[in-house]
């Protein structure tokens, strides 16, 4: 995927990147003009690239989150009684859809572990550490960017889920 931040945290650690449009993937990877991708579980297991790829590193080294944006405006405008039913709703909607996205992850990690195409590995706890202190600099680079108070709510879940957490039980 084009960003700058994605390749370098990359090139930090020694890999290459090409940005490549995603329904071209597959053929990249079936031609031999890439060797890897960065996706999700579920865009692996989609869109098969199981089937071109020989190896899968589960790194959990990045979070791939939605948001219900509105305008702030319109939001003002509605009552305070009907946003609090939309707060509660998306609250409701928010959990039960994470939870949904880990049981899918898992048995979709599942299913790409039985295909005969792919050898799935997990980073251990130590070389998860190595690449967390590695990209410790570019966190301090894009703070005034992306806000400090951001950085350090990702700081935070970094230590909550460190890098003894198991890819998989966190809905990669």
């Amino acid at each position: 995927m084009p960003s700058q931040v994605i390749e370098l945290y990359f090139h930090t650690i020694g890999v290459k990147t090409v940005p490549i449009p995603f329904n071209e993937v597959y053929r990249a990877l079936e031609a031999g003009t890439v060797d890897g991708e960065e996706n999700s579980v579920s865009n692996i297991n989609s869109k098969k690239l199981y089937q071109v790829q020989r190896y899968m590193t589960l790194s959990n080294h990045s979070y791939l989150g939605y948001a219900v944006l509105m305008n702030k405006d319109y939001w003002r405008s509605i009552p305070k009684e009907l946003q609090n039913e939309i707060t509660a709703a998306m609250e409701e909607t928010t959990q039960w859809a994470n939870q949904n996205a880990i049981r899918m992850n898992e048995e979709q990690l599942n299913e790409i572990r039985q295909s005969a195409h792919m050898n799935v590995i997990s980073l251990t706890p130590e070389q998860r550490e190595e690449w967390m202190r590695a990209w410790q600099p570019l966190y301090k680079q894009y703070e005034g960017l992306i806000g400090k108070e951001i950085m350090n709510d990702i700081r935070g879940l970094q230590k909550k889920y460190g890098p003894q957490t198991e890819p998989a039980a966190k809905g990669e």
